[in-house]
Order: C-alpha cells, then sequence, then structure tokens
C-alpha cells in the first residue's frame, strides 16, 4: 500500500522533512566543481564490513532516540557547512533536539533499522594529517579517505490519534547513508542520502563521476547509488 493523502502520510512526510535534520541533509548545495571522473576503487578486506556495521550502529542509536549520536558523527565539512547556515554549532544542534521532540507529539517512532552491503567504494578527497607543516603540499602529510554508500531500511510506527480503526500502523522507507572514513583508520561519519543530489555530493568529492547516479557495480550489477524509495506501510 502505498502512503495516501491521509494523517498517517502527512505525518510520514514529517518525518521525512525531520529526518533531514537528525542526519544533516538540510536543504540543497548547488556549487558544483569540475573533476575527471574516477573509477569505482578496490576497498581493502573487511571495509565492507565495518561500513555496513558503523551504519548498523548509526542506526541502532537513532531508533533509540539518541539523536545527537547522528549529529556528533555527521560527516565534518558538510556538518560545517550546515552549521554555516544555522548560524552556529548549537543552534543546529537545538534543531535536532527539537525534530526529535516533534516527532514523540506527532506519535512517530523509529521501531527498527537494518544495513545492508555497501554498493561500490570510491578513493576520495585527501585530508591533512594532524601535526604535518600546513605550509608544505607534501603527499606524506595527507591521507585519502574511503566513501561508500549503504543501502538502509528504516520502519516507522506512527500512533494515528485520528484513526479509530488502525490507531497504529507501521511504514517501512528505504534509503541509503553515504559512509566516509579516513584510509589509515576506522574512524566512520556520514551524510544521509534521503534527500542528497549528486551535485552536493560532487561538491563536497569532486572526483564522484557526475554519472553516478547512472552506474551500476560490476560485481553485483546493482545501481552504484542507492535510490530512496517513497515509504510504504506494512501490516
Amino acid at each position: 500500500m502505498r502512503v495516501a493523502g491521509d494523517q498517517s502520510s502527512r505525518m510520514v512526510k514529517q518525518f521525512s522533512q525531520m529526518s533531514m535534520w537528525m542526519t544533516g541533509v538540510v536543504g540543497t548545495v548547488t556549487v558544483f566543481f569540475g573533476a575527471s571522473a574516477s573509477a569505482q576503487d578496490q576497498p581493502p578486506v573487511g571495509l565492507a564490513d565495518s561500513a555496513r556495521d558503523a551504519v548498523q550502529a548509526l542506526g541502532n542509536e537513532v531508533v533509540k532516540g539518541n539523536l545527537e549520536f547522528a549529529f556528533n558523527h555527521m560527516y565534518p565539512r558538510w556538518q560545517s557547512r550546515l552549521v554555516k547556515q544555522s548560524g552556529k554549532r548549537e543552534d543546529l544542534l537545538q534543531k535536532v533536539r527539537q525534530a526529535g521532540e516533534q516527532m514523540v507529539q506527532n506519535g512517530i517512532s523509529i521501531i527498527d533499522f537494518k544495513a545492508d552491503y555497501p554498493t561500490s567504494f570510491f578513493r576520495v578527497w585527501p585530508v591533512r594529517l594532524d601535526g604535518t607543516d600546513e605550509q608544505s603540499d607534501a603527499p606524506e602529510n595527507f591521507v585519502y579517505q574511503w566513501l561508500t554508500f549503504v543501502p538502509t531500511q528504516t520502519t516507522l510506527r506512527i500512533i494515528d490519534r485520528n484513526s479509530a480503526e488502525t490507531p497504529i500502523r507501521r511504514f517501512v522507507q528505504n534509503g541509503f547513508q553515504v559512509a566516509i572514513t579516513r584510509e589509515d583508520v576506522r574512524d566512520w561519519s556520514f551524510i544521509d542520502g534521503s534527500t542528497l543530489s549528486v551535485e552536493s555530493l560532487r561538491s563536497l568529492f569532486p572526483s564522484i563521476p557526475a554519472n553516478i547516479d547512472s552506474l551500476n557495480d560490476p560485481s553485483t550489477g546493482k545501481k552504484v547509488l542507492p535510490k530512496p524509495r517513497e515509504a510504504r506501510e506494512i501490516k
């Protein structure tokens, strides 16, 4: 059953809008950097499991209502961009807290979260190592990052106070997390993919192929960039 124009549907749409604050996707950034396309890269052994486990841990905290965990594990450069839009970091954090409170008031709760296997990996955007000479651009002063896309499935429970027949309804929403870590550590941070455009992704990582939304993973045949789906009701 597709989400229709009833009270529960409006509540699901409100959740989708609020989730942009919870996971850091606020608006669409349209800065576009030209760059040569990079091929999908072969990750080291264990990296796919690490990414999936990290996203699952993220989801587990959100199910518990710990939205600040999602905020604190937002990809730093993306969070900095959003902080500039909000004024201060505390202002953005307060909006995250308010989103959680509004969910409770509207009878919306996240009751399950499942992270699937990543689709593809890209080696992207070198970052400067701590303690290195800020004036030196020597390669040894930098380390690349791994980026991947982790499909997710979120189950919502909605208490519809205006419905006597079905006061409790459940919806499933498919999406994905962009997971990023430095290649020398396993310290993942995230960008929610629910409203993420290719342009905004490439504004952070210019080497990502411009046609990434049409590429398939050569090993699985699946789309590299998972497509978020409209929430659907389950019985």
